[in-house]
């Protein structure tokens, strides 16, 4: 089982801070085909804060498995999980405009 902890706005688009993900029975999951059951799962609306239109993660988004980040690294989506892994899903939203 992995545990998948939600941070900053993304709380809006799972309505839970934190939910249990199932491995496969054979017990290969990688970091992709965790996004992407959580993409089915959580639907349009998440899948837009936390992916581009073309597809990369989004430059706004962090993805930490255990303590370490792993949104720029570039093999990362292959990283296979193990059970008891923890992954933190945090998008932080920019502000801009108005003068001081």
């Amino acid at each position: 089982m992995i545990t998948v902890h939600y941070m900053g706005n993304m709380r809006n688009y799972t309505h839970t801070r934190t939910e249990r993900v199932e491995l496969p029975p054979a017990g290969d999951l990688d970091l992709k085909g965790l996004l992407a059951l959580l993409v089915d799962k959580h639907g349009e609306e998440f899948e837009s804060r936390l992916f581009t239109v073309g597809g990369n993660l989004h430059n706004q988004a962090t993805v930490m498995v255990g303590e370490a980040d792993v949104s720029d690294n570039a093999g990362a989506m292959e990283m296979k999980l193990r059970p008891g892994d923890e992954v933190t899903i945090l998008t932080v939203t920019t502000l801009s405009g108005g003068s001081c």
